[in-house]
């Protein structure tokens, strides 16, 4: 059991894990392409980082009810 979940774990964790860093690069590149195509406004970065962090609570929701409600056989 112990062994079991470890590796379930691990499933979830790894990508998740490589899907933040792409998330965590992705937002400075996209708003120094904003900025040099001459947009200067402040709400792109907002938005990035208010769907940045919801994309950030649903996952980790979805994550807790998927460990917590496992499928019934």
């Amino acid at each position: 059991m112990s062994e079991v979940f470890h590796l379930r774990l691990l499933r979830l964790i790894i990508p998740g894990a490589v899907a933040a860093n792409v998330g965590f690069f992705a937002g400075p590149t996209i708003k120094t392409y904003v900025r040099w195509l001459g947009y200067n406004k402040a709400w792109p970065r907002w938005f990035m980082f208010v769907a940045g962090t919801l994309l950030s609570m649903y996952l980790a929701v979805a994550l807790l009810v998927m460990d917590l409600f496992p499928a019934q056989p």
